[in-house]
């Protein structure tokens, strides 16, 4: 190359592995060639390896931790990267064996985990939106259900309060009549005792009088002994000794009965009166003075002792009488305590009464709504529970989705099919060994829904829809949006548009344009291809380049085919505008002779062609007698009429959700409720039965067309047959239309 370019360096990636779906295996001898070509060609020759199944994991899980989306997979980050090496690593092994080339790359594996990003957010979004209505529906309408449950439940709990608080104020009343008698007794009780207190007080202050006449006796003795009389008796011969004394001091107290007997005998006699012996001498009449004084105060001395007794029983009477009052006061106030129960359980009662009418009342007014709502309850928890599977299955179906258009689109579509329910497998045994809660009813769950989902579909939409014309729909999605990191180029679209034409119930012209929404449509050949591209660039349009065949892979072209720098991890985070979409006639097989390699280098193939199922129903269309070709356009406007009733349905529902969702807690108030739910059944039923009746024409024209299909079966295998003759010559290939 001369000195001028002796700084230029020259690298040959070329591959240095056994094949594994060579026919015949590699031996020494080719290894050798591959080496000596090798060695031609450069001065220095680096041997790389293949990404290992553990590097394609250590990617995949570097990958899903810095993606933003990462609190949502959990604790799955290596699961997940586990099964996107498995899927990759089969993908590359089944494009070895079924496509003869290595289509996929270290490339590929890196828009697998992209696309997953895009549809794992996607697929999460629609659930969030969709269960979010689900749920707050289901919840207004469980109110709703249990409105009058919840009604009759008040009721009778009120009407229990009521009994509880009636049956109290009456013990209450019981207990009040009891209290009051208990007050009379103590009254009565209490004035006895009163009563009995100034009796003996009377009868004290006696005792007290009767104890001054004592004490007056007491006075008497002493002065019945005059001093005179006393000095008398002092000067007699011989006195007893200390008589004078005796008599002065005498204790009366200590006479006793005895004596006080003989003292009664003395002074019962009459020469004891004291004027008989007044004669003997005037100290003798004081002597029997003061004897009968003495016999006196003795006699009466009792009455003291009864005074003191009785001041005992005063002082007794005082404290039965504080007694008595003290239970009075308390028999009183226990009558004012229960007084102000009554009043309060009374002024209770009256409350609950008032709420118990009211209640009685609302029971009354809601008793409409008893039973109307059950079935859109039960239907729509179902709904629940399946929306709840659904996300248990969101990262595994995104998942499988990414797979599809990542590693799908190369292959025909009925390999495709088979090596989806494959994909599907693999991961459900991901599911199985990882999350074995997330296989629960499984069986009853289908990918179609999110695969339809995330083309745009609605359910209804999806019903007679086959599955390789969804996946169709799928890749074209897939690549047509801008989180794809290769242009897509579309193989054999006539046939795409053969039977999307057919499917249309009325004939439309279809056109990939019109299909997937392009911008601009210019043919690979126009002359100013590169001009237009520029201005779309600028304009953030859609462009579909046709006849990707006759492009000139000229640098500035395949510089349009490259994706910006950085934005391989991107994804929808910084969504690109414009983007380009390649197109051709030619069949997959054929793509190498017709399209330069460099051009092959840059984009994803996404093979378009018709599958088995969908080839022969073209051909049943084109090859009929008038009369079947009438009854299978019927029998395709019936489908669509079906769809169309399905679809009403939906809509009707929605419908009624977006009524419920308005109202939200407040939904007993809506005056229009039950009128709006009574038409949205009656529609649901004129739907119901319509679509019954279709379906049953439906299976009247299958059996009808039965025969035809079966008639199909030797046009279809004789194109089969020109199709494996005519693959390597161009020229001779037929599409299904040819045979008419």
């Amino acid at each position: 190359m001369g000195q001028i370019y002796s700084n230029i360096h020259i690298f040959l990636l070329m591959p240095f592995v056994k094949s594994d779906c060579s026919e015949k295996p590699a031996n020494n001898e080719t290894q050798r060639a591959q080496l000596t070509k090798a060695l031609k060609l450069s001065c220095c020759v680096e041997m790389f390896q293949t990404m290992s199944y553990h590097s394609l994991v250590e990617i995949a899980i570097q990958w899903l931790k810095l993606h933003p989306n990462e609190t949502a997979v959990g604790d799955s980050v290596e699961s997940l990267s586990l099964a996107m090496a498995g899927i990759h690593q089969s993908a590359c092994q089944y494009a070895s064996v079924l496509l003869g080339v290595q289509a996929f790359s270290p490339r590929t594996f890196v828009e697998f985990i992209s696309h997953f990003d895009c549809l794992y957010d996607k697929l999460l979004k629609q659930w969030r939106s969709k269960s979010h209505r689900l749920y707050s529906s289901v919840v207004h309408l469980n109110a709703l259900n249990n409105v009058t449950l919840q009604a009759k439940q008040n009721v009778v709990r009120l009407q229990e309060e009521v009994a509880t608080k009636q049956q109290h104020e009456k013990e209450l009343l019981r207990a009040l009549e009891d209290q009051k008698n208990l007050l009379e007794l103590a009254e009565e009780k209490c004035a006895a005792e009163e009563n009995q207190l100034e009796q003996r007080k009377e009868q004290l202050n006696q005792a007290v009088e009767q104890a001054k006449s004592v004490f007056l006796l007491r006075l008497k003795i002493l002065e019945s002994l005059s001093p005179p009389d006393l000095e008398e008796v002092h000067h007699y011969r011989d006195p007893p000794e200390g008589v004078v004394q005796e008599l002065e001091y005498f204790d009366c107290c200590t006479v006793t009965t005895e004596q006080l007997q003989q003292l009664e005998e003395i002074i019962q006699s009459p020469h004891f009166e004291p004027e008989s012996v007044r004669e003997v001498s005037k100290a003798c009449e004081s002597l029997c003075r003061w004897v009968l004084a003495v016999h006196e105060y003795c006699c009466k001395r009792h009455q003291l002792l009864l005074q003191q007794q009785m001041g005992l029983l005063v002082r007794e009477a005082q404290s039965q009488v504080f007694l008595a009052q003290q239970q009075k006061q308390e028999a009183s106030q226990c009558l004012e305590d229960l007084q102000l129960k009554i009043q309060a359980i009374q002024h209770e009662l009256d409350r609950l009464l008032g709420d118990l009418h009211k209640a009685e009342s609302h029971e009354k007014e809601v008793s409409i709504f008893d039973g109307k709502f059950e079935k859109h309850f039960r239907d729509w928890s179902s709904d629940c529970e399946e929306a709840d599977l659904r996300h248990k299955n969101l990262p595994g179906d995104a998942l499988i989705l990414a797979a599809v258009i990542s590693y799908l689109g190369p292959f025909g579509p009925d390999i495709r099919t088979e090596l989806m329910s494959k994909v599907e497998g693999f991961v459900s045994d991901w599911r199985h060994r990882h999350k074995p809660h997330r296989c629960q009813n499984r069986l009853i769950y289908t990918l179609q829904l999110p695969l339809g989902e995330a083309v745009g579909l609605n359910e209804w939409q999806l019903e007679n829809m086959q599955s390789a014309r969804l996946l169709v729909k799928l890749l074209l999605w897939g690549h047509g949006e801008s989180c794809s990191h290769r242009c897509p180029l579309l193989a054999e679209t006539d046939q795409h548009l053969q039977i999307s034409r057919r499917l249309l119930s009325k004939g439309e012209n279809v056109t990939l344009e019109k299909e997937l929404g392009f911008d601009l449509v210019v043919c690979a050949d126009d002359l100013e291809l590169l001009e237009k591209l520029d201005c779309a660039a600028e304009k953030g349009l859609k462009v579909l380049v046709t006849h990707a065949e006759r492009a000139n892979p000229s640098p500035e072209f395949l510089k349009k085919l490259k994706r910006p720098p950085g934005c391989w991890f991107q994804g929808l985070q910084q969504p690109l505008k414009f983007h380009i979409i390649l197109s051709t006639d030619l069949p997959v097989t054929l793509l190498k002779s017709g399209i330069h390699a460099s051009i092959l280098a840059e984009v994803h193939v996404v093979d378009l062609s018709l599958s088995s199922k969908e080839i022969q129903e073209l051909m049943l269309t084109q090859l009929l007698q008038p009369e079947d070709g009438e009854l299978l356009i019927q029998h395709l406007r019936l489908k669509n009429y079906n769809q169309l009733l399905r679809g009403k349905m939906a809509a009707e529902k929605d419908a009624l959700m977006d009524d419920i969702l308005q109202w939200g807690p407040q939904l007993q108030k809506d005056p229009q409720l039950l009128p709006r739910v009574a038409a949205y059944e009656e529609e649901t039923r004129k739907l119901e039965a319509d679509i019954e009746r279709v379906g049953e024409e439906l299976e009247g024209h299958e059996c009808l067309l039965a025969a035809p299909r079966r008639l199909m079966e030797l046009p279809f295998d004789l194109y089969q047959a020109l199709q494996d003759v005519s693959q390597p010559f161009s020229s001779l290939l037929l599409s299904p239309a040819g045979l008419h």
